[in-house]
């Protein structure tokens, strides 16, 4: 389901590029993300619909809602879930996310 991630040190924000590669449309998504120290921070996109075979871009922080949903360097991991559909999951990890992982020689 995560295509791309790609953090941006400057703006603070997570851009995760989901593709629902099933054949029926999903609603609804639960965010998680784990961060080095073990803490954990969640969010939902309850509106967020994904036709199947289509790509959707999200963006954490997205809006003054998500504000409380601390985004930094610090992030281990993300997980993202369908609300409707609880096999529809994917994770991707910190050396997985563009802006985070190894450097770029």
């Amino acid at each position: 389901m995560i295509q791309r991630a790609y953090y941006n040190n400057d703006s603070k924000t997570l851009s995760l590029a989901l593709f629902n590669t099933g054949d029926v449309p999903l609603h609804g998504f639960s965010v998680r993300i784990t961060y080095n120290n073990e803490s954990l921070m969640s969010t939902k996109f309850e509106t967020l619909n994904i036709s199947f075979q289509e790509i959707k871009t999200i963006n954490l922080p997205a809006d003054d809602l998500l504000k409380q949903l601390a985004v930094d360097d610090t992030i281990k991991q993300v997980v993202i879930q369908s609300m409707e559909c609880r096999g529809a999951q994917d994770l991707v990890g910190r050396y997985d996310i563009q802006g985070l992982g190894f450097k770029a020689y």
